[in-house]
């Protein structure tokens, strides 16, 4: 699969259609394996295969929210087309005519992403917010570079890597990832870790930052906001267990991928009956829950 290499190293400035190999990049779809295809395997190897090889992955309006605001964030550039006035019907609801498909194919040709008023609010409430976040607003207006990316080739595997920095700075040794989400809390956003495996983002992109020569950069801290009333923001980082299995998850996918390549199969869930075990955070609530009912009984 190296043969498939045609990017290498540290690339500042590259666009998102370019990175995630869309319109006339669409060589490089398949060409490197992103923290995303990671996800996608430790899921399954058939997951993968669907979402990548058979071009079945989706975006999402969450994801399109997400970009506007990390454009907005990040590049202080304004990706956003409000849908016009004029254009909605007398319920409000958007036009379907030949004028509101015409200007749709515009925009979507620009490169903006159609949306609407509540939505353009929250994009740009979540913008201010970080801005005005004491943690947050002093580390984005540091020297340093927005949505900087890698390319290189793992040394175990053989496998051309990508990733995506959303911050790096120029002197400092954190980075930064800027995550939306309905829960920013300590305790939400350590679900979100797990249920969206951020642990084995991290451990890719710190992976592909050793293997590129970015020395400087030892951890990565993510930045979540609320996309959703009141938009609250949080700065998470990953504790040495999280870091640690993130490492070890993403290289796993990596040799679980190389598996699949050179056998040709692409397997599901494993056979047989398996037993479901309460995490034990259900386990504290339930304990909670109990203590609560025994107080009430006395």
């Amino acid at each position: 699969m190296s043969e498939l290499m045609n990017r290498e190293g540290v690339v500042y400035g590259m666009s998102e259609d370019e990175y995630h190999g869309h319109g006339e990049f669409e060589q490089f779809r398949l060409a490197e394996f992103s923290s995303s295809g990671a996800k996608a395997i430790l899921k399954s190897a058939a997951h993968y295969d669907w979402e990548y090889n058979k071009g079945n992955s989706k975006r999402t309006r969450a994801m399109d929210i997400g970009t506007a605001t990390h454009a907005l964030v990040l590049e202080g550039r304004d990706v956003t087309a409000p849908w016009p006035d004029d254009m909605l019907t007398a319920s409000g609801r958007r036009s379907t005519g030949k004028d509101a498909q015409s200007w749709i194919a515009e925009q979507e040709a620009a490169g903006l992403i159609i949306v609407s008023e509540d939505e353009l609010k929250a994009i740009t409430t979540m913008a201010d917010n970080i801005r005005l976040h004491p943690d947050c607003g002093p580390a984005l207006e540091q020297a340093g570079s927005p949505e900087v990316s890698c390319f290189g080739v793992c040394p175990e595997t053989g496998l051309p890597l990508r990733s995506r920095f959303d911050f790096m700075p120029d002197d400092h040794h954190v980075a930064l990832d800027l995550k939306t989400a309905m829960d920013a809390s300590l305790k939400g956003f350590t679900r979100a870790i797990e249920d969206r495996q951020y642990d084995v983002q991290y451990g890719h992109y710190m992976d592909l930052a050793e293997i590129v020569g970015i020395d400087h950069i030892k951890d990565m801290l993510f930045i979540a906001v609320e996309n959703v009333p009141p938009y609250n923001v949080n700065v998470i980082q990953l504790n040495q267990d999280w870091k640690d299995m993130g490492h070890v998850r993403a290289y796993a996918a990596r040799r679980r991928l190389i598996q699949s390549l050179e056998s040709g199969v692409w397997p599901g869930y494993p056979a047989g009956v398996k037993t479901a075990s309460p995490p034990p955070w259900a386990v504290n609530r339930y304990q909670d829950e109990l203590s609560e009912e025994m107080d009430a009984m006395r």
